[in-house]
């Protein structure tokens, strides 16, 4: 909400774009580290889910059901 109300009064007052553009790199920044620190808890927190599962050595490996020709043209 605070960045509509700087550029509204960047319009009214002309010295007031310096402020604006601080404001709009200071939010940037600050969404780039919010989303590194999402990365992070979302890769390190549940690590488990991006684990391939063991196999049992009895299993049959998965076989494609496409060739990579008509994989590529689906």
């Amino acid at each position: 909400m605070i960045v509509p109300a700087a550029y509204h009064s960047a319009q009214d007052h002309e010295g007031a774009l310096p402020g604006l553009l601080a404001i709009s790199r200071g939010t940037s920044i600050i969404l780039l580290i919010v989303y590194a620190f999402y990365l992070w808890f979302q890769l390190r927190s549940h690590a488990e889910l991006f684990q391939a599962p063991e196999s049992e050595g009895d299993e049959e490996p998965e076989r494609p059901k496409m060739n990579t020709a008509a994989a590529c043209l689906a």
